[in-house]
């Protein structure tokens, strides 16, 4: 269940590594639409389907990914953040893997809808350590920072997806960024 809250002392404390993880988390739950969105048209060739049905994929998964968020609200109440936290980064590695090795679109779509959920987690749950974790002085700090991973996201994505899937398709772009970004 949750911890004990957490002392001024221990806010202090903190590791050194909290905010580059939760800079790292953010910056990788941001790349999976991405890749969806610029691989739209070879996904779809990939399956057969037309690019109007394959972008559906992302519908699903954001459709699941909002009624995931509710939930997700009542469990951060119950739970640790740090274990939320977690889980979601572990479904967002899941979905990749499903996503990069998807023999169907039907296997694809329910794949990427785990990332959905997985992503429903991974920014509220940084945002809340955030808060729980880090003295107010420098929370402003530690939320920019966050903040910064996610447009950076948008900024390095592309090209390195791109090149990526220049060079082995969009299976070896989902597996080789996403599986060790989320490692």
């Amino acid at each position: 269940m949750n911890e004990k809250p957490v002392s001024t002392e221990e806010k202090h404390s903190l590791g050194k590594l909290m905010l580059p993880s939760l800079v790292a988390s953010t910056f990788a739950s941001n790349l999976p639409a991405l890749l969806v969105g610029l691989l739209l048209v070879d996904i779809g060739h990939t399956f057969g389907y037309p690019v109007g049905v394959t972008a559906q994929i992302r519908t699903f998964a954001m459709s699941l990914g909002t009624v995931s968020a509710l939930l997700i609200g009542v469990l951060s109440v119950r739970f640790n953040h740090r274990l939320l936290l977690s889980t979601g980064l572990l479904l967002m590695s899941l979905s990749a893997l499903g996503c990069g090795f998807a023999p169907a679109f039907a296997v694809m779509l329910v794949s990427y809808s785990v990332q959905g959920v997985g992503g429903a987690m991974t920014s509220p749950m940084s945002l809340a350590l955030v808060g729980e974790r880090f003295p107010r002085e420098k929370q402003g700090g530690a939320i920019g920072w966050i903040l910064a991973a996610e447009a950076l996201a948008y900024v390095i994505g592309p090209p390195i997806i791109g090149l990526i899937s220049d060079f082995g398709g969009w299976r070896l772009a989902y597996l080789g960024l996403f599986c060790p970004l989320f490692s």
